[in-house]
């Protein structure tokens, strides 16, 4: 693996993605990184991940029942590392990994910030998160 820099802008929206992936007025805009990322290949390789770093953005209220939909960009490559998802899954309701606390789903991939979707794409990541009373 080597190790390259990729400038990376990161989207938050209440509520599902669908229908809202070509919309960038649906999304706010948490911040903006450089962060190195290991590179193997093209990216797409199964069981390796893009790292953000810790703090990457303000810390994200969910209360139980919502939906919160991520969009994390790489505005200087295509490097981000997914997998192929279920092609006969619903993006946004097919559950890739779930705890009694939370469930991350299948959702799309970006050929450019706000274009070209690709369907059925399941990000390779790790989600870090505190449970708080309120």
């Amino acid at each position: 693996n080597t190790a390259t820099v990729e400038h990376v802008e990161i989207y938050h929206r209440k509520g599902s993605h669908r229908n809202y992936e070509r919309r960038p007025g649906a999304w706010t805009k948490l911040n903006v990184h450089d962060i190195a990322i290991p590179v193997q290949g093209h990216g797409l390789v199964d069981q390796e991940y893009t790292p953000l770093p810790p703090n990457s953005f303000d810390p994200i209220i969910v209360t139980p029942g919502e939906v919160h939909s991520f969009y994390i960009a790489l505005t200087t490559s295509s490097n981000l590392v997914y997998s192929v998802g279920n092609s006969n899954a619903i993006d946004g309701e097919s559950i890739v990994a779930q705890n009694s606390d939370l469930a991350v789903m299948q959702g799309v991939g970006k050929r450019q910030l706000f274009a070209g979707t690709f369907k059925h794409c399941r990000w390779n990541g790790v989600v870090e998160y505190e449970q708080v009373r309120l």
